[in-house]
């Protein structure tokens, strides 16, 4: 699972090696699709024997890794990856051979190779700790200087480990020595089978593992605080870095990891087969989580430092079951290359939500499924759209994004609905069973549901799978004498993405009477046409409001009938459902893009409803829809009596939530959004209130991260006293956390100078630590300091070409997108389309294809504002 993209490495280039001479390997991690399949051609049976020597200082550290693989020539060389590296020796069967290398991989002549036979490669070489967090990181605690590291390789930086055929499906056995300081606890794969002392440091060995891909292999080591579970039938154990251990949730983590395999365990038909299960909280990881094989990794921030709130409890949960549903789906069986990263992560996604829905701690759980689709109908609706199984050239274009996760997942949720819970079950145990230590395409998956089924499933995998694009869904009907006499349900797509799917949701009618809604009918209804009628509803009582989409089944925009948009406007709270109101929330806040619906109308029906919301879940969407569908566009109104009138009605109306009786965590969702509502109205003085205590809302305490959020909106805003505060704070909190919050004030201040001095390591590609680089560039220039954004435009055009030719792929999109100019009009849209025409990475690409959709969409909301205001 990796929830943000990751940094990838420096290019730089290098030419020929000869036995016994050194070289520097460095350059982006890439593999092409088609040089993977020429390999797995070329080799199989491979397994790895890895010895490793770690320094507790930030120098390079020795590896020597002896590769067996049997052989099969292709006339091509063999390409062994391996990038950013120092190779000392190469060894065929026990002799010295030459070799050739590029920025990203050597490569073996055929000739040197046993043809059709076993093979033994010998590769003797260093490498440096990674500091964008692929690879093995290093990683130092500024509290107690305690000395940190851990691996990340997906999708492609096994290879900045040792040298690899990394790619999934050359499955894989791994067996590890290691030699680390003596406070180090080392861990892996399995479960270490002897230690043993050597000088300062103590060798760590491990037995061979099983067999899986290249990028499920990980090494964590450093003095990590452990908690073990002896008593569970898996050997459980959770690490943290001993600095944080005071905040380690250790009751709720074995708790839920122990429903998790109950669960899984049996679900899957096929027990969990890799011995023991470690979880690790590492430092400035890229991701939420990371499914190594036995060996999970989780960011830190699910180690909370203030009080934990029921979605911080949902979150770790969710994650942690997320994690462990991919030791089936993804680590026993992984797919073949990356365009079927869904069976990976759809999968796992929607497997995590079925294990929590089990669990009685967490009755949300399907309301939290619904939030990730959101995100999916967002990024189907996207030029940058594209089918859950999609073509993926190489391991740079790999799609981790809600089309993945969110659409994926809802398929197997509409799969689920449409061939019952037996048959989906069924479906689920053939196929780990079928494919266990193997990998797998589509076509295997939807082999095994049929199997299951006795039904044809391929056209609709291939209508899901295949094909981009959110469907929409629209309720006509028609009554007489208070009966209906038709019901039709009607699909449509958009024409850049015309394909109308089989669908089955639920549909649901209710009667409003005596100031409640009373339920008429609700029936399972499938659709594929653009129109299709309902015979069975003919003859029910006129309803006041339809629902289509009842329990979510469905993956499908959802327009309300005239009547029912009505209906559940004017009597919200009456709808018991907390889904269903989350559900009325998505479609009027929809109308906002269609403008059929005004910015000064959505925050009249926001300010109307939210004093009345009660429900936890449904406060959380209402939050994010004002902080996404509403002051996106909000930032952006040139009248300045118009914006300050929207800004400050809201402010009333989340002041007036934060001063009740809510509970306290009801209060926390809001908090955010509410420090940036005061931020965007240019509120200092209330800002400066709540910071120095003066102001504050019961229920609500000011902690730690809090105070540095206020401290970001103080320096947003110029306050003259705040980099003074931000030192004290930096001294109070001298944490990693503190120090990335402490450079997120640094570098929100409205000083040009001092952000230019921050920006320049970064743009000189000094080794700085990943989170540093977000910490600077995702608070360079507010929303509050776009003048100072324009006068950066000059050195952005100068400098962006070369800076996306020479920086590693992840800073130069950040560069490209974080300091983008941009604009709610038809200024910035030349220097787009100038960046468009270049060649820059697909990834960058997708970012200003995005960027010029908003501006469009931008300015189609502001017209819709101006002609309300005009009429």
């Amino acid at each position: 699972m990796r929830c943000m993209p990751s940094l990838a490495s420096l290019v730089l280039g290098l030419g020929l090696i000869s036995p016994g001479a050194s070289a520097l390997l460095a350059g982006p991690a890439l593999l092409k699709q088609s040089e993977a399949e020429l390999r797995k051609k070329q080799v199989a049976d491979v397994s790895y024997a890895l010895d490793l020597d770690l320094p507790e200082t930030d120098t390079p550290f020795q590896g020597t890794v002896r590769i067996r693989f049997s052989f099969t020539p292709q006339n091509q060389p063999l390409r062994v990856d391996f990038a950013k590296g120092k190779v000392e020796t190469v060894k065929v069967n026990g002799k010295a051979v030459t070799f050739e290398a590029d920025d990203m991989a050597l490569r073996l002549n055929e000739n040197v190779l046993q043809a059709n036979a076993k093979n033994e490669l010998e590769i003797r070489y260093e490498h440096p700790y990674s500091k964008d967090g692929n690879g093995l990181y290093w990683f130092k605690d500024p509290v107690d200087q305690q000395v940190y590291t851990y691996t990340h390789f997906e999708p492609y930086a096994a290879n900045m480990l040792f040298p690899s055929f990394d790619q999934p499906d050359l499955k894989a056995s791994y067996q590890l020595k290691v030699k680390a300081p003596k406070s180090w606890t080392v861990v892996s794969t399995t479960r270490e089978s002897k230690v043993t002392a050597d000088g300062e440091k103590n060798v760590w060995e491990f037995p061979e593992t099983l067999k899986f891909s290249t990028y499920l292999f990980s090494l964590h080591a450093g003095p990590y605080r452990v908690w073990e579970d002896k008593a569970f039938r898996y050997p459980l154990r959770i690490m943290s870095r001993q600095s944080l251990a005071q905040y380690m949730p250790v009751d709720q983590w074995f708790k839920a990891t122990r429903h998790g395999f109950d669960f899984l365990d049996k679900y899957m038909g096929y027990a969990y087969p890799f011995g023991k299960y470690d979880q690790v909280v590492v430092p400035d990881f890229n991701a939420g989580a990371m499914e190594n094989v036995a060996a999970v990794t989780f960011s830190e921030r699910f180690l909370v430092r203030g009080k934990r709130t029921e979605a911080d409890e949902q979150g770790l949960a969710g994650t942690i079951q997320h994690e462990m549903a991919h030791m089936w789906s993804g680590n026993l069986v992984t797919m073949e290359w990356w365009n079927d990263l869904w069976l990976n992560e759809s999968f796992a996604t929607y497997a995590a939500t079925l294990t929590m829905a089990a669990d009685p701690r967490f009755p949300s759980t399907w309301i939290g499924f619904h939030r990730s689709k959101t995100g999916a109908y967002y990024q189907d609706q996207l030029v940058t759209t594209h089918p859950i199984v999609a073509d993926v050239p190489d391991t740079m274009s790999t799609n981790f994004d809600g089309i993945t996760y969110g659409k994926g997942a809802s398929f197997l949720k509409q799969l689920h609905f449409l061939v019952g819970e037996k048959a989906f079950q069924k479906g689920l145990q053939i196929y780990f069973n079928q494919h266990a230590f193997s990998n797998t395409e589509v076509n295997d998956f939807i082999a095994a549901m049929e199997k299951a089924t006795g039904r044809s499933l391929q056209t609709f995998a291939k209508e899901w799978l295949t094909t981009a694009g959110v469907n929409t869904l629209a309720v006509d009907f028609t009554c007489s004498k208070g009966k209906i006499d038709q019901f039709q349900l009607k699909q449509s797509a958009i024409p850049e993405q015309p394909t109308l799917r089989e669908h089955k949701t639920e549909v649901v009618l209710y009667k409003w009477k005596k100031k409640r809604f009373e339920l008429i009918k609700e029936a399972a209804v499938g659709y594929q046409s653009p129109v299709t009628t309902w015979k069975e509803a003919k003859g029910l009582a006129c309803p006041d409001l339809v629902f289509p989409n009842q329990n979510d089944h469905d993956y499908v925009k959802v327009v309300l009938d005239p009547v029912s948009y009505k209906n559940a406007a004017a009597h919200l709270q009456a709808i018991q459902s907390p889904m269903q109101r989350i559900m009325v929330w998505n479609a009027i806040s929809d109308m906002i893009l269609t403008t059929d619906i005004s910015l000064k109308d959505y925050t009249r029906f926001v300010v109307q409803q939210l004093p009345l919301e009660k429900d936890y879940e449904v406060l959380r969407a209402i939050d994010g829809k004002v902080g996404r569908d509403l002051l996106g566009y909000v930032e952006w109104i040139p009248e300045k009596t118009v914006k300050q009138e929207i800004l400050n009605e809201l402010i009333q109306a989340y002041e007036g939530t934060l001063k009740s009786s809510l509970p306290a965590d009801s209060k926390k969702v809001q908090w955010g959004t509410y420090r940036q509502l005061l931020t965007m109205a240019g509120r200092t003085d209330t800002l400066l209130s709540l910071w120095n205590g003066k102001t504050s809302f019961p229920g609500v305490v000011i902690d730690q991260d809090e105070r540095w959020g206020l401290l970001e909106a103080l320096s947003d805003l110029g306050h003259k006293e705040v980099l003074g505060w931000a030192d004290a704070e930096k001294q109070k909190d001298p944490t990693s956390m503190g120090q990335r919050r402490y450079l997120a004030v640094k570098a929100s201040f409205p000083d040009y100078d001092q952000k230019m001095k921050m920006l320049e390591p970064i743009v000189k590609g000094e080794r700085i630590s990943g989170a540093e680089r977000y910490a600077i560039m995702g608070n360079l220039f507010p929303a509050t300091q776009r003048d100072l954004l324009k006068r950066y435009e000059p050195t952005y055009r100068q400098q962006v070409d070369s800076l996306v030719s020479k920086a590693e792929p992840g800073v130069a999109r950040s560069y490209v997108m974080s300091l983008l100019p941009t604009s709610c009009d038809n200024s910035t849209l030349p220097l787009i389309d100038e960046l468009l025409a270049r060649p820059y990475p697909q990834a960058i690409n997708d970012g200003l294809k995005v960027a010029k959709q908003n501006n469009e969409r931008c300015q189609k909301v502001m017209m819709r504002l101006l002609s309300s205001r005009q009429g």
